[in-house]
């Protein structure tokens, strides 16, 4: 059966770089925001949120369909005010069920096939409550200002980067909720070999 691993950290703070990095070195990587992006489009789901939103949240396809536009949707739920705080709650009651009912089924699927280690990389583990499909929990430590560094190079300014940090659980509560953490303030290499020492432990059996 397959040991699975759920990814957690920071905004920025290197989460995709870690997992293929276990990819690498012959881990499965499950990317949770994949899920969401088919959570998002869920039949059911777009139907609640139009009902709520109305067309505000969607764009038009090549094809003239609607279809939920993340880049709106992110401007409702991280408005800086009670509006967008209730907004996002109210979307993930929404998909987070979704996500997880989805994660789940790939999870069986992938322990069925014998993957040894499977990464669970969901930027939103514990909000989600996805840490419970997970045996083990690693949190990703990067300083805040290269994390920000790094959204810079999405557009984001500092205030959206701290908007949407603080609708994340904190790191304080992630770090100590980690069973293990890698330090991803160094280099490439470093990050590397903090991750082989972590296989080589799995696999004695620590």
């Amino acid at each position: 059966m397959g040991l699975v691993i759920g990814i957690v950290g920071g905004i920025g703070s290197g989460k995709s770089a870690v997992s293929s990095a276990f990819a690498d070195r012959g881990a499965f990587v499950l990317d949770a925001d994949q899920a969401g992006h088919e959570a998002l489009n869920d039949p059911e789901v777009c139907q609640i949120l139009i009902q709520k939103w109305g067309e505000n949240a969607f764009s038009s396809d090549s094809e003239g369909i609607l279809r939920p536009d993340r880049s709106k949707i992110a401007k409702i739920v991280f408005e800086p005010s009670e509006n967008g705080k209730k907004a996002l709650k109210f979307l993930n009651e929404t998909i987070h069920p979704v996500i997880r009912k989805r994660l789940r089924e790939d999870l069986q699927r992938l322990k069925s096939e014998n993957y040894p280690l499977i990464i669970l990389d969901a930027p939103l583990l514990f909000e989600a409550s996805c840490d419970s499909l997970c045996d083990r929990i690693l949190f990703v430590d990067t300083d805040e200002e290269e994390r920000f560094r790094r959204v810079q190079k999405r557009g984001w300014s500092r205030e959206e980067f701290k908007n949407r940090e603080k609708s994340q659980l904190s790191l304080e509560k992630k770090r100590k909720k980690a069973d293990c953490i890698i330090d991803n303030n160094q280099t490439y290499e470093r990050m590397v070999l903090q991750i082989e020492d972590l296989i080589g432990s799995l696999n004695k059996g620590n």
